[in-house]
């Protein structure tokens, strides 16, 4: 069976996304940076002076271990498809079951959700470790339209018991290709903007951990899938610092794998801004969006999720 269509374009964005990051990674252009310039003439008939100290560079961070625990107001939504072997409906179909919008499983409430990440930074290096999870229960909410979820049929104003998993956790490394300090490079350092902006070129691994179960009151039948998957990662992500209490930031990561009838597909996109009214602790916020399509078996038996996890950041930054 082919897949859905929004399964493809988003296998094309994330390979896209992937590609972009292997590009800045390798461009030998992205990889010059502005370094301060200090020279002085020797005064005339007397000792040359000792050179200057540079002052430090902004495009290597002063902090080396950043946390960031956050609350996500997030919502999920896509299609779900199940197995019509899969819980206690099976046998009495023999044909592939709909792709169930979560909504209409009433599963699309948006709801403050657990979130963080832990960044080590090493002058152009850096690595970091991130998870966020969703889940949501719904027991007795009842059906505004028919549909059949692999083997389990649903009609109109059927109750159901719904429980909705998914955790996300994510490991990356990134090295800095390109820099620029508008202080350093400035003819007149004392009129230059005092900002700096970093880019970095990200590899890495995505994992998801996923479950659901559906039980239909009044039919009695039900159906469930546990999975799990893992897709490696490529991206860049643009730091833009402003006059020292003030960060911008935007990440861009795609990945993909696929075995057989296996498969996964991923775009990630978060954008934030953060103000620190102290030196090593700061306020954030962003927007993340996270689209992916997980796929596992083919035709009558095949699991499927093409879904999104979108919404706001909110959290606090510590460094040390």
């Amino acid at each position: 069976m082919s897949r859905s269509a929004g399964g493809r374009t988003l296998r094309a964005t994330a390979l896209a996304a992937a590609g972009a990051g292997s590009f800045i990674a390798a461009s030998p252009s992205a990889r010059a940076e502005v370094a301060p310039l200090s020279l002085r003439e020797p005064e005339v008939g007397g000792t040359p002076p000792a050179a200057e100290e540079p002052p430090p560079r902004r495009l290597d961070p002063a902090w080396r271990v950043q946390i960031q625990p956050s609350a996500w107001f997030v919502a999920p939504s896509g299609t779900l498809r199940m197995p019509i072997s899969a819980g206690s409906g099976g046998g009495a179909f023999t044909t592939e079951g709909d792709a169930v919008a979560v909504e209409r499983m009433n599963l699309d409430s948006t709801r403050l959700m657990p979130a963080g990440e832990l960044h080590i930074n090493s002058e152009r290096w850096r690595f970091a470790l991130s998870g966020a999870a969703f889940g949501i229960e719904r027991e007795g909410t009842v059906a505004d339209s028919s549909f059949r979820l692999g083997s389990v049929q649903v009609d109109a104003g059927d109750a159901m018991d719904v429980s909705f998993e998914l955790t996300t956790v994510e490991l990356s490394g990134g090295c800095r290709v390109w820099g620029y300090d508008f202080t350093a490079a400035s003819e007149h350092p004392e009129n230059a903007v005092d900002a700096a902006c970093r880019v970095y070129a990200l590899l890495g691994a995505r994992f998801y951990d996923f479950s659901f179960d559906l039980t239909n009151r009044d039919g009695g039948a039900s159906t469930g899938a546990d999975q799990f998957f893992g897709e490696p990662i490529a991206g860049a992500r643009v730091e833009f610092d402003i006059a020292r209490d003030f960060s911008l930031t935007l990440q861009l990561t795609g990945g993909g794998f696929a075995d057989s009838d296996r498969s996964s597909f991923s775009v990630d996109i978060v954008a934030g801004f953060e103000w620190r009214p102290f030196e090593n602790v700061g306020v954030r916020i962003g927007y993340r969006q996270l689209a992916f399509d997980l796929a596992d078996g083919d035709g009558p038996e095949e699991f499927e999720y093409d879904g999104r996890l979108a919404g706001l950041l909110a959290g606090v930054t510590i460094r040390f």
